[in-house]
């Protein structure tokens, strides 16, 4: 069976361990394909046993195919990462899990927020996310402190631009807001943001983006977080479901708490803000190398890369 999945197909056994759930129309944005064919992988994909899927039940209409990390497929990453499913952290019951989860709708959301930030690239080359950590990744490096919904690197580099000095970049954290956690709960959150800014030195605070519900929900909550945000030094933005269905989410979506009237385009928040930067990290943490011992920040199994392999002709094989 291993010999019948591609790189491409690996890619999305990776993304759906770190992200568990993808629709049909979010994996056909991430790998830049028309959705017949798809549905076609998919469909192949869980013949073999590599993908699990299931359709939530809606009262009116019906729900796209949701896709999950298959038996089969937990099976293969295992092998690759050289240990039994028990140490992976798969279960059996993982789909069903997912498919009664209060949390479904979120994280489907939140996914598609995220896949939509990724696809910016195969419109425009010089863009790219280059990280997208999932919540349990965030939990194990940061949790002391915070609990976001992603973290992730953003950039911008122009044509002809190594990548050294030239473009542009945003690292951020993601709270994904529905509009049913208490404003209260929300305000609480930017004390653990500021203590994790403290923890470097310089103190060097992270961009954290709020993406919620409704104008009303936006608004209820710059009014209740920006004193906090201006006391704690918590650079702050915000953005709601009207202004990014359907877009891109590094449009002039974002309004800054910093007291700009304007709404802002993703990779120019930063300079709304004093010094803000990436979240901090042990050196070599995004790098899988679990035997360096003199590296103990590492993760064992980085974040699956946001978007997959190129594709490739494959002699004998077709495309891969």
């Amino acid at each position: 069976m291993t010999a019948r999945l591609t790189a491409r197909d690996r890619w999305l056994l990776h993304a759906l361990f770190d992200h568990d759930v993808f629709t049909t129309a979010q994996i056909a944005l991430a790998t830049g394909t028309g959705t017949r064919s798809t549905q076609r992988t998919l469909r192949r994909l869980y013949d073999l046993g590599v993908l699990d899927s299931f359709r939530p039940y809606l009262e009116v209409g019906s729900a796209p195919e949701h896709y999950t990390l298959g038996p089969a497929g937990a099976v293969v990453l295992a092998a690759e990462r050289a240990v039994d499913l028990k140490a992976l952290g798969w279960r059996a019951d993982r789909s069903a899990r997912i498919a009664h989860s209060p949390w479904l709708g979120h994280d489907v959301a939140r996914n598609d927020l995220m896949v939509r930030l990724a696809a910016d690239h195969h419109t425009d080359a010089a863009r790219r996310l280059t990280l997208w950590a999932c919540e349990r990744v965030c939990a194990t490096l940061w949790g002391d402190h915070v609990h976001p919904d992603a973290y992730a690197h953003y950039r911008h580099h122009p044509p002809g631009d190594p990548g050294r000095g030239g473009g542009r970049a945003v690292a951020f954290f993601l709270e994904y807001d529905t509009g049913t956690t208490a404003l209260a709960r929300v305000d609480a959150k930017l004390a653990g943001y500021a203590g994790l800014a403290a923890s470097t030195h310089p103190p060097t605070p992270t961009l954290v983006l709020i993406h919620t519900s409704t104008p009303r929900r936006e608004a209820a909550l710059r009014n209740r977080l920006q004193p906090t945000a201006t006391t704690l030094g918590v650079p702050v933005a915000t953005t709601h479901h009207a202004l990014t269905d359907g877009g891109s989410p590094s449009d002039a979506v974002w309004l800054p708490l910093a007291g700009t009237a304007a709404r802002t385009a993703l990779l120019e928040l930063p300079t709304h803000y004093r010094h803000p930067g990436p979240a901090p990290t042990a050196p070599g943490t995004w790098t899988p190398d679990p035997d360096d011992e003199s590296n103990p920040g590492a993760l064992r199994w980085p974040p699956a890369p946001p978007l997959p392999p190129t594709r490739t002709a494959v002699p004998g094989r077709g495309r891969g």
